[in-house]
């Protein structure tokens, strides 16, 4: 990924759909959002045979909202949590 705004333009996309080696970019997702003061915690769940990891997106921007996403793909929930996140707080 080369920028920020690449990055967000992908992002922005509604029919993006992460590939395997998009997952060197989660880094740099992360980041960009923890420098806009949210934390994004990411958990899995080993008691559950569905959608064992958890995303959630809060604080910041975001103020008393939060984003919460459960899926079976953590990169493409990544993406997709922050593709939400995206359309609420950098995409005007």
């Amino acid at each position: 990924m080369k920028n920020r705004a690449e990055l967000l333009r992908r992002l922005a996309n509604p029919k993006f759909v992460p590939l395997t080696e998009d997952w060197n970019t989660v880094p740099l997702i992360l980041k960009l959002i923890a420098k806009d003061g949210a934390s994004v915690l990411l958990k899995t769940d080993g008691e559950r045979d569905k959608n064992i990891h958890t995303i959630i997106i809060q604080g910041g921007p975001l103020g008393d909202d939060y984003i919460r996403l459960e899926t079976d793909e953590i990169t493409h929930g990544v993406y997709k949590a922050a593709s939400e996140y995206c359309s609420k707080i950098w995409v005007e």
